[in-house]
C-alpha cells in the first residue's frame, strides 16, 4: 500500500463512525488528481478532491440532506470538471445532475424528470465532454434508459430499451467511438436471473 486516507478528514464534523451510506469514485483527471463522493445522513452529499499523493485539496457539500443524493455516481473530465448523477428518493421520477468545476464551484444542478421512476443512475463522458446517463426506468415495467446531454445538460437524444422482461441496471460503459454498453440483470420469471451484456452504437441501434 502506498497510502490510505480516512473519509473523516473531508469534513471536521465527520468521525470514523459517521454513517456513510454510499461512497463513489475514485475518478481521476488528466493531472492525476482524485475525486471522490460520499453521502451521509448528515451532512448529505459531499465531493472531495485529492492530489496524486492523497492530500486533500478541497471538499464541498453539494446537498444538505440525503434526499436527492441516493446512489451517487461520478465522472470527471480531463480538465477536472465533475459530473455527479444521483436518484432522488424524495421525489419520484427524477434524476439529479450536478456539475462542479475543478475548484469545486457549482456550475449547475438540474433535475431530469421522467414519466418513469428512475433509479440506479450511471454517468460517463465522451471525448467532447457530452454527458451520457444510463439508469433503470421502472414505471410500467422495468427498462433501461440512456440519455445523451451536452456539457450544459441540454438533452440531445434518449432511448428507453426493454425486451419485455425484467431489467435491472448493473453497469454502463462508453468507448472512444461512443458505442455504449449496458450490463443488466435479466429475468423472464422474476425469480431466476441471468446476466446480459448489451452494446449499442451512438445512434442507439
Amino acid at each position: 500500500m502506498i497510502w490510505e486516507k480516512l473519509s473523516a478528514q473531508i469534513n471536521p464534523s465527520l468521525s470514523a463512525g459517521s454513517r456513510l451510506l454510499g461512497p463513489s469514485g475514485p475518478a481521476l483527471d488528466s493531472s492525476g488528481n482524485i475525486y471522490c463522493l460520499g453521502y451521509y445522513i448528515d451532512p448529505g452529499l459531499i465531493i472531495a478532491k485529492y492530489n496524486s499523493t492523497g492530500d486533500l485539496q478541497w471538499s464541498k457539500k453539494l446537498i444538505t440532506t440525503n434526499t436527492g443524493s441516493y446512489e451517487p455516481q461520478l465522472a470527471v473530465s480531463s480538465g477536472g470538471n465533475c459530473y455527479i448523477v444521483c436518484a432522488d428518493p424524495g421525489t419520484a421520477s427524477r434524476i439529479n445532475l450536478i456539475k462542479v468545476d475543478n475548484s469545486g464551484s457549482l456550475i449547475y444542478q438540474k433535475y431530469l424528470d421522467s414519466a418513469d421512476y428512475d433509479e440506479k443512475p450511471f454517468v460517463q463522458l465522451d471525448s467532447g465532454e457530452n454527458i451520457w446517463l444510463g439508469f433503470d426506468a421502472t414505471g410500467g415495467g422495468y427498462a433501461f434508459t440512456t440519455i445523451k446531454l451536452n456539457t450544459a445538460a441540454a438533452i440531445q437524444t434518449s432511448q428507453k430499451y426493454t425486451d419485455g422482461n425484467i431489467n435491472f441496471a448493473c453497469g454502463f460503459g462508453l468507448d472512444s467511438s461512443t458505442n455504449y454498453y449496458n450490463s443488466v440483470r435479466w429475468s423472464i420469471t422474476g425469480t431466476v436471473y441471468d446476466f446480459i451484456l448489451e452494446k449499442f452504437n451512438s445512434s442507439f441501434s
